[in-house]
């Protein structure tokens, strides 16, 4: 039974120290704030997710002119995005209002 435990233990100190994995950078290499803290919150990371997810779609769901739109704005999400630094609230609210907007696109 005290195996068992151990094991347990073990495999859940692994496991949350596993950093998370954002879809649109690989956190191995996160370097900016903003993707430190992406990293290291797991609604965050899957705010990322869905946003990536998002953004694919609708640069391969429009025209070339749209596509052109949708890309402009994300380079602009990417620099508020940075600008939020470790700011949780301001990482959030960054998300939930870029997705809204992808949505949009979709």
């Amino acid at each position: 039974m005290k195996t068992v435990l151990a094991a347990a233990a073990l495999l859940a100190a692994a496991i949350s120290t596993a950093p998370a994995q954002a879809a649109s950078f690989n956190c191995s290499y996160a370097k900016l704030p903003a993707e430190v803290a992406i990293c290291q919150y797991g609604d965050l990371s899957g705010y990322d997710e869905e946003m990536a997810s998002l953004y694919y779609q609708a640069i391969h769901n429009n025209d070339d002119y749209n596509t052109k739109t949708i890309k402009r704005e994300q380079k602009w999400f990417i620099k508020a995005r940075n600008r939020c630094g470790y700011g949780y609230d301001c990482l959030r609210d960054i998300y939930v209002g870029r997705i809204g907007a992808l949505q949009g696109w979709n």
